[in-house]
């Protein structure tokens, strides 16, 4: 389990894709915070990996443009 503080809500994205012939729906909230304890592991389903890195490299490490967009518009990255 990992321990968390300081929680912030960065926003949401809302997407629709296909798997296993369906359509699926999907909603990600996402948020800033500061890990505190525990152990990070990835979720069963759906996740790879998981990593801690530097918060300055975070639009390096972002897959889509809707995740560069929310990180843009949601002020400084302080938890």
């Amino acid at each position: 389990m990992l321990l968390i503080f300081g929680t912030r809500a960065l926003g949401v994205i809302d997407f629709w894709f296909m798997a296993s012939g369906k359509r699926i729906h999907k909603t990600v909230h996402h948020y800033l915070f500061t890990e505190v304890g525990g152990k990070l592991a990835p979720q069963v389903t759906e996740v790879d990996d998981v990593a801690w890195f530097p918060i300055d490299e975070i639009v390096s490490k972002l897959a889509y443009p809707d995740e560069r967009k929310l990180i843009a518009k949601s002020g400084p990255l302080v938890p």
